[in-house]
């Protein structure tokens, strides 16, 4: 009996579901068109090209100066690969390591060389 019911609500409720499905199928959008052969409209560039660096007059030392934690720890400075503070972490310098500042770059980031490589860090944690 229960299954007699199943069909017979399948069989009065087929042609309502159908209507609706090919409802929503005619209401597609149109298929773009392809657009006459012509000249190319000219493409404006994506972004700048980087910027050079500024050179700085002649290499200069300064040393880490980061500034300590709320906890009271001392904070490194942190070198990257890229002058961003999300690219990817070179080293870690302790407060006091010597470095060469080689040249100065927007945003507050030097691009810098110590005894243990080289890399990018922000001024906020260098002291000339």
């Amino acid at each position: 009996m229960r299954r007699e019911i199943i069909m017979v609500n399948l069989k009065h409720t087929w042609p309502i579901v159908a209507s609706v499905l090919l409802a929503a199928c005619s209401r597609r959008e149109p298929a773009p068109t392809a657009e006459p052969a012509g000249p190319a409209a000219p493409v404006a560039p994506a972004a700048p090209p980087p910027q050079a660096p500024a050179p700085v007059a002649a290499a200069q030392t300064a040393t880490i100066a980061a500034p300590n934690n709320p906890n009271g720890s001392p904070r490194r400075g942190i070198v990257r690969a890229a002058p961003d503070f999300k690219a990817a972490e070179v080293a870690r310098l302790d407060n006091g390591t010597t470095i060469t500042v080689v040249s100065e770059l927007h945003g507050g980031w030097l691009q810098v060389q110590w005894s243990g490589g080289a890399g990018y860090l922000h001024r906020d944690v260098v002291k000339r």
